[in-house]
């Protein structure tokens, strides 16, 4: 997660990343907002996506298979790919439409029928776009990932060393790798 997100535009900064357990979590990527958000572009979901996948990207690539470990953000990116192309009108293929459930006016929730407002064919459009958009994310993770396996494997070591790196500790490795040339022009 760390390195997707230190090398993906339009991501927070990556403020910490540490392997100490965390409730369910095995380990958790720390990102500190530059400001306020109550919009978000289509970019930065993107970006959300590719980083949230780091995880299950980097197993894919440092050990060649996958574990169980990326559940809940294969759930969190499902989700977010669902709702861009469902609620926020963001798939080419479908266009500036909101499929997202009505809500029951007397309750605030949604509708309790169990219908869609939309057709079985849309709704396999709809999945056919979630998975093209999670693949692509994913491609995205492990292509970054493989690219700067040198700057992967020295983040492991030092996290298995200290278990807690800081900002200024990964940019250090950033630089020393040479991955920071890579980097964002805003994070150089």
């Amino acid at each position: 997660h760390a390195l997707t997100g230190l090398l993906t535009e339009n991501v927070d900064p990556v403020s910490k990343v540490t392997i100490v357990p965390r409730g369910q979590a095995l380990g958790v990527t720390q990102y500190t907002p530059l400001d306020d958000r109550y919009n978000y572009s289509k970019e930065y979901l993107e970006s959300q996506l590719v980083t949230a996948l780091g995880g299950r990207a980097a197993e894919q690539v440092a050990i060649g298979r996958i574990t169980t470990g990326a559940e809940n953000d294969l759930q969190r990116v499902t989700a977010i790919a669902r709702q861009m192309i469902t609620r926020w009108g963001m798939s080419d293929r479908l266009g500036p439409i909101s499929f997202s459930e009505r809500d029951d006016p007397f309750a605030g929730t949604a509708l309790a029928n169990g219908s869609r407002e939309y057709s079985e064919k849309t709704a396999t459009i709809v999945d056919e776009e979630v998975n093209r958009m999670v693949k692509r994310a994913y491609d995205r993770a492990v292509g970054l990932l493989t690219e700067h396996r040198e700057t992967l494997n020295r983040i492991a070591r030092s996290l298995r060393l200290y278990e807690t790196l800081d900002a200024r500790q990964l940019r250090k490795i950033m630089e020393e790798t040479g991955a920071i040339n890579a980097a964002p022009a805003s994070y150089r």
